[in-house]
C-alpha cells in the first residue's frame, strides 16, 4: 500500500487540532455562521432522512 502524501497528512493534523480545540459541534464542523444558520442550512438534510 502506498503512503499518503505528506501535505495531506499535515492538513489532516491541522484539521484534527482544530476539531478537538472546542467541544462545540458547530465550531468543530468548521462553521462560523451561528447556531441558527447552522441548523437552517442542515435541516434539508435531516428532512430527507426517514
Amino acid at each position: 500500500m502506498e503512503a499518503l502524501p505528506d501535505d495531506f497528512l499535515s492538513r489532516l493534523r491541522d484539521l484534527e487540532t482544530s476539531y478537538i480545540a472546542t467541544s462545540d459541534p458547530i465550531l468543530q464542523s468548521g462553521f462560523s455562521g451561528g447556531a441558527v444558520r447552522w441548523k437552517d442550512e442542515r435541516s434539508p438534510i435531516l428532512e430527507a432522512i426517514h
